[in-house]
């Protein structure tokens, strides 16, 4: 099986397309924006043709976050 995209909320979705752009060479689609919901994305493309997605809304809860939890820890490069 091969991983098509991974897909993540960001508060900052402008400021977090940058950052994968600049410090992991990224390619970013020109986003989208569903005016129905706010959704608003941009699909973000690797040199191995995996991608990244990175999403934010206007409804999103940004709730206290510990250390240590599971869920999504970080994005590793080699």
């Amino acid at each position: 099986m091969k991983i098509d995209h991974i897909a993540m909320y960001v508060q900052n979705l402008e400021k977090s397309k940058d950052f994968f752009v600049k410090y992991f060479n990224g390619v970013s689609n020109g986003g989208y924006h569903n005016p129905n919901t706010g959704l608003r994305t941009y699909f973000i493309t690797f040199q191995d043709k995996l991608r990244l997605e990175i999403m934010n809304r206007p409804d999103m809860s940004d709730k206290e976050k510990s250390l240590m939890q599971t869920g999504y820890i970080h994005i590793g490069s080699a």
